[in-house]
């Protein structure tokens, strides 16, 4: 991780650290965890149950973003991380990109919200987030092309998720996120 600019380098290094403390945990544990920190639509919307986090609950939308549901949802989003987040970082700088990234993350949640606003299922990853990102990336460097067949397995990855009905990642708010390339340009330095 030495080559990775910061910000990307410790997105990555907390997810993992998340991961490892997530996987410590029994079953029953880990479950309470994801129920606790993942951002449950229900709990955001119709607010009848007592918080379970010690700010507000809209607060999981955020938190969220560093839980996965398992080691292959950790490897895929820390990949495609470390294969769009350093330039993106190093064009936009290290806060816009941490902007970017967890306004995307935080909208994909939002979108989740809006979509399903009474489901008890919690939403947890960084798949939207991940999408800002990479639609950055094609907005930021719009002629380079080696990465078009990523970016193309990436988009099939999370159809993959979504035909998992009982998944949690947020893969029904990627493509909204992605709509957003055009805002972006006013990122640029």
């Amino acid at each position: 991780m030495k080559h990775l600019p910061p910000v990307t380098a410790g997105l990555a290094l907390i997810s993992l650290f998340v991961f490892a403390y997530q996987s410590s945990l029994t079953g029953d544990q880990r479950i309470l965890f994801i129920l606790q920190w993942g951002a449950v639509p229900y709990e955001i919307t119709v607010r009848d149950l007592p918080p379970t986090v010690p700010f507000p609950v809209a607060g999981t939308l955020l938190t969220a973003l560093l839980l996965h549901s398992g080691l292959g949802h950790l490897a895929v989003n820390m990949t495609y991380l470390g294969l769009f987040g350093p330039a993106v970082e190093r064009a936009l700088g290290r806060w816009r990109f941490l902007a970017l990234f967890l306004l995307c993350g935080i909208g994909a949640g939002v979108a989740q919200v809006a979509a399903f606003p009474v489901s008890m299922f919690p939403t947890i990853g960084a798949s939207g987030a991940l999408a800002g990102v990479m639609a950055a990336y094609v907005v930021l460097f719009p002629r380079v092309s080696p990465r078009t067949i990523v970016f193309g397995v990436w988009c099939v990855l999370q159809v993959m998720l979504a035909l998992d009905t009982l998944n949690t990642v947020r893969w029904r708010c990627w493509l909204g996120v992605g709509q957003r390339p055009l805002a972006l340009n006013g990122c640029r330095r």
